[in-house]
């Protein structure tokens, strides 16, 4: 059995397992988010354009449309429009799919063995599992954005147009990506960075502009528009309200718990996010205490790979672009000032696992 094989089936049993465990799931809470998502994708015959849904899900399908979308084939596959299930396995799905990427994507740029590594790391996590149980749409956007890499790679080597295509395509998947899940801007750096470094010796060639920078835009712009219509205006502003970064933007949950905050003598100010980077560590320290461990003694190595040797500007600047790379989904969550709240933080694991991935091919390639 080939490797590619093993990482299929074994995702394959992991996912039987965890749709006949959450066989009888139930709702975590009344009116929550997930009940306006579940009856937004039951009310799919009675739109007109894809934007409709947000008539039918009391505005909290923004940014969330695909996996509304998703959601909609679940409850036709399982003949459920009405309970949490569907959600529930569209987010397993989402994360088996993820995992099964994760080793293709990381066996594409550094080899087998720190694909499986990564596969291992992710699918054994019980991190993403928790988002699943939860029925989030961090996993749907995670799985869209591997799968606009993996369609990038594909799309690198000499100019063509099957190439230009494929960049077409990865477009349209990364504008997927972004109507999958608020979460999922933390990825774009990480796309950027594909993109970017599968024309990395072509960067001069006028060719870039034509065959992949032009295609990709296209690609990401049609979709994003398609999405927008009919009511460009209001679902412009619909979007950007789920952009945290605007001003005076309180956008969470902290503020309903104000009285506790000034009870405890520790008031917070109505643009109340979270507890700061101290937080952020502190958190992937208790939730992936192993991948933690393992990505911190990745920097360690890779560091000591890059720097060991005679004086080389090269492969430094490799490691502190990687490391920029895997801390991005991070770094951008707090340039947009996204809630410090742990499924939020999703995204910080896979670029965790594709660092490590990362040091483990420089490490091989030092030895």
């Amino acid at each position: 059995m080939t490797a590619g094989a093993f990482v299929i089936l074994s995702a394959i049993f992991v996912l039987c397992v965890f749709l006949y465990m959450t066989r009888d799931i139930t709702y975590y809470g009344t009116n929550s988010d997930n009940h306006k998502w579940v009856s937004a994708a039951a009310s799919a015959g009675q739109w007109k354009w894809p934007s409709d849904m947000h008539k039918f899900g009391e505005k909290k399908t923004y940014v969330r449309d695909f996996t509304v979308i998703f959601l909609v084939l679940l409850q036709r596959l399982l003949g459920d429009k009405e309970s949490n299930r569907p959600l529930v396995a569209l987010a397993g799905l989402s994360n088996t799919i993820t995992a099964v990427f994760v080793y293709f994507v990381v066996r594409n740029y550094f080899g087998t063995v720190p694909a499986l590594f990564s596969y291992a790391l992710y699918i054994m996590c019980f991190f993403p599992w928790m988002i699943a149980l939860l029925g989030q749409h961090a996993c749907l956007g995670q799985a869209v954005f591997l799968l606009t890499v993996l369609i990038v790679q594909a799309a690198g080597g000499p100019f063509s147009l099957f190439g230009a295509f494929l960049y077409f395509l990865s477009g349209v998947t990364f504008t997927m990506m972004n109507f999958s899940s608020s979460s999922a801007r933390k990825l774009v750096i990480l796309v950027m960075g594909a993109l970017l470094y599968s024309k990395l010796t072509l960067l001069t060639d006028p060719g870039v502009l034509l065959y992949a920078i032009l295609p990709f835009f296209a690609g990401a712009a049609g979709l994003t528009l398609f999405m927008l219509l009919p009511d460009l205006k209001a679902n412009i502003w619909g979007y950007l309200n789920h952009f945290y970064f605007l001003p005076n933007k309180g956008n969470n949950h902290f503020k309903l718990y104000e009285e506790y905050f000034d009870r405890t003598g520790h008031p917070i100010s109505k643009t109340m996010r979270g507890a700061g980077w101290p937080w952020i560590w502190k958190f992937f320290g208790h939730t992936v205490p192993w991948q933690s461990a393992v990505f911190g003694a990745g920097v360690i190595f890779s560091a000591a790979a890059a720097f060991g040797g005679l004086p080389d500007i090269k492969p430094a600047a490799v490691f502190f672009a990687m490391l920029f790379l895997g801390f991005s989904p991070v770094i951008w969550g707090e340039i947009t000032r996204g809630p410090q709240i742990g499924r939020s933080y999703l995204q910080g694991l896979l670029g965790m696992i594709l660092f490590i991935a990362f040091s483990i091919y420089r490490i091989n390639l030092a030895s």
